[in-house]
């Protein structure tokens, strides 16, 4: 089985922000439960993407190093202002729960 397996979670924050074409950005940050023996891990941001039809056509993680950089981009994302992910302050950009992208060029394959 491929792809990022998501710890159990829970959602600390939630936001819908209208896109072009009816479609709409779910936005939620999510708190990683801990799991014994494992090491604690940090809040991110989850982005789900829906056409107007409702239908899933974007599904994506943020991960970050501080809670300062995920509640600074949290902010610009809910906004409702155009923001491109290279703006982002993220460590790592995890695409439909298979594909990582890191700042720092890196690519992992899950």
């Amino acid at each position: 089985m491929f792809g990022y397996i998501e710890s159990p979670y829970t959602v600390e924050k939630v936001a819908d922000v209208p896109a072009s074409n009816g479609r709409i950005q779910h936005f939620e940050i999510r708190l990683t439960k801990d799991t014994p023996g494992c090491p604690p891990q940090k809040p991110y941001i989850a982005l789900e993407g829906k056409d107007a039809n409702g239908r899933l056509v974007l599904d994506t993680l943020f991960r970050y190093a501080t809670r300062e950089q995920l509640d600074t981009d949290w902010v610009r994302l809910i906004s409702g202002a155009v923001v491109k992910n290279d703006e982002l302050d993220y460590v790592e950009m995890i695409v439909d729960h298979h594909i990582g992208y890191s700042k720092d060029g890196g690519i992992a394959m899950y």
